[in-house]
């Protein structure tokens, strides 16, 4: 997420302003006209389900269409268009049945249909539409072939009637259900995409949500308002508004003044905000995140030496950086996987011990009189990433390996990994959606470079693990993914740095809102805004 670098004095007049905040007796009630500000970090760039990748623009479209299923607070899969499904018994889990709501209808008022979902998944597969997100629906037979036009319509969607939809699939695929909870296989109507003249469907959304589209200023506001005709029945909020705030200490001031419903806690502030006053307003939850530093895996001298590659792990005080450098807005990260992910071992891992580091040193055939070469790490520049890497190459100049910074803008950092460049580069991955195969399928040896494997690690155990695991559906398939991270692990092509997590203002007078490890920053992408409330102000009546 791109932020506005402020002048310092700017800062310090903010800081000032929510420091007097903090001592305001009663916080200010509910909007009177019953809609909910929510502060986004920059403007959208798509609102068209097919085409979004950034996290402000799904957490507008999010609230204007429909999947086919959805997550629950569980993060297992839940009804949503599809009121319920079932596999074929006969199929070896390749054919899924989904019964449509009879009652959905999209913001134009026309009824929806089987038509729309084949419509919709077909588009997100052409390459007209130029997604980048088409590998959700590649599971399906047929798919591939569709989006190579070697085939006019995928074989594996059916509509035998306008409620039901058959997908099937050409192999197993464990995570299929949670693809389909993926924004990008939203729900659109064809007429309304295929309009003619301006604007386009992109910038003039139409779907099925609790919500409907009303106006978009851009790098000021979106606008929605309640969809009366939703199918679970109009929500309890009149509106929503996200407001495009690229500073965070701006959209905290805009909080303490009482013009938004909740906001971000500002890295280093959440210290500060704890108190009589703030303790009923935050909330924290871990997200689905590992933030790491990459190991190109070709370069030398780490990306051949998997001792100097753990060396680094067991150098590096994560509890320091998380806790102390970044103000406890990250947890430590010992793997891979984020914990409560289904797969990530609780005991396994990396910890803080410079005495295994040098020893490790000492495997990899270096020590204090020859030490390694010394390696470059590109990171992004801002506060926390000039913070995490200074703190990274302190770390590792304690046992023995030097390290020069090289800050970069993320353009040219991702350009620079595209390319092979870096001996070592600061990234992360956020879950797109809630099952390991998203954060192991990145280490597969198809994906080199810019499709997720950018330290160009290659295992053929670690491959057949990740597809056999693919194609299991029942326990075993735990123990495939638990056999993969721990070869990852072991192989060190990373150096594990933390998992995130969403710290947020939530004003008192919200009612119903629930965050979860799916919901990566102010948008919120997760929440059921269609079940938020506010409320009455002063016993009253609601707004």
């Amino acid at each position: 997420m791109r932020r506005a670098l402020l002048r310092p004095a700017v800062i310090a007049a903010l800081a000032l302003a929510v420091a007097a905040g903090c001592r305001r007796a009663t916080p200010p009630g509910p909007p009177p006209d019953g809609v909910y500000r929510i502060p986004i970090n920059g403007n959208p760039i798509h609102l068209d389900p097919a085409r979004f990748t950034d996290v402000d623009s799904e957490g507008v479209a999010r609230r204007i269409f429909n999947t086919l299923v959805t997550l629950d607070e569980t993060l297992q899969p839940a009804p949503d268009l599809a009121a319920r499904w079932e596999l074929s018994e006969d199929a070896r889990g390749l054919r899924y049945i989904f019964h449509l709501r009879p009652d959905v209808r999209f913001h134009n008022g026309r009824e929806m249909t089987s038509d729309d979902v084949r419509y919709s998944f077909e588009r997100l597969l052409r390459r007209e539409t130029l997604s980048h997100s088409a590998w959700v629906l590649l599971p399906i037979a047929g798919a591939a072939e569709f989006r190579d036009r070697k085939a006019p319509a995928v074989s594996g969607i059916e509509t035998p009637d306008a409620r039901t939809v058959i997908l099937r699939l050409r192999e197993p695929f464990g995570p299929f259900l949670s693809h389909l909870a993926m924004g990008n296989a939203a729900i659109v109507p064809r007429e309304e995409v295929e309009r003619t003249g301006a604007p386009p469907f992109s910038r003039r959304p139409v779907g099925t949500g609790p919500f409907r589209f009303v106006r978009w200023r851009d790098n000021d506001a979106v606008e929605l308002a309640r969809n009366d005709d939703y199918y679970a029945g109009p929500a309890a909020l009149r509106g929503l508004r996200f407001r495009v705030i690229k500073e965070p200490l701006v959209a905290l001031q805009e909080y303490v003044a009482g013009g938004l419903d909740h906001c971000a806690v500002p890295e280093g502030y959440l210290g500060r905000l704890r108190g009589a006053f703030w303790d009923g307003q935050c909330r924290s939850v871990p997200t689905l995140s590992t933030f790491f530093i990459g190991i190109t895996m070709t370069r030398p001298p780490a990306g051949g030496n998997v001792h100097l590659r753990r060396a680094m792990n067991y150098a590096v005080n994560r509890d320091f950086l998380c806790n102390r450098v970044l103000g406890g807005t990250y947890e430590p990260a010992r793997g891979l996987l984020p914990p409560g992910l289904p797969g990530a071992d609780p005991d396994g891992g990396y910890t803080y011990d410079p005495a295994r580091a040098r020893e490790e040193l000492r495997r990899a055939g270096y020590g204090p009189e020859a030490p390694p070469p010394t390696m470059t790490l590109f990171f992004t520049v801002g506060a926390s990433g000039n913070l995490i890497a200074q703190a990274v190459q302190s770390d590792l100049r304690k046992v023995g390996i030097p390290v020069r910074l090289q800050p970069l803008d993320r353009g040219a950092l991702l350009k620079a990994t595209h390319d092979g460049e870096p001996d070592l580069f600061r990234l992360s991955w956020i879950a797109d959606f809630p099952d390991a195969d998203n954060f192991l399928g990145i280490f597969h040896s198809a994906r080199h470079g810019s499709a997720g494997n950018r330290v160009r690690y290659s295992n053929p155990r670690v491959d057949d693990l990740i597809l056999r695991s693919r194609r299991s559906l029942g326990p075993e398939r735990l123990a495939l993914i638990r056999q993969a991270e721990k070869i990852i692990v072991e192989d060190a092509p990373w150096i594990f740095l933390m998992h995130g997590r969403t710290n947020l203002l939530v004003k008192p007078y919200v009612r119903n809102f629930q965050i979860g490890p799916m919901d990566v920053g102010t948008s919120v992408n997760r929440v059921d805004f269609h079940a938020v409330s506010f409320a009455p102000p002063d016993g009253g009546a609601p707004p």
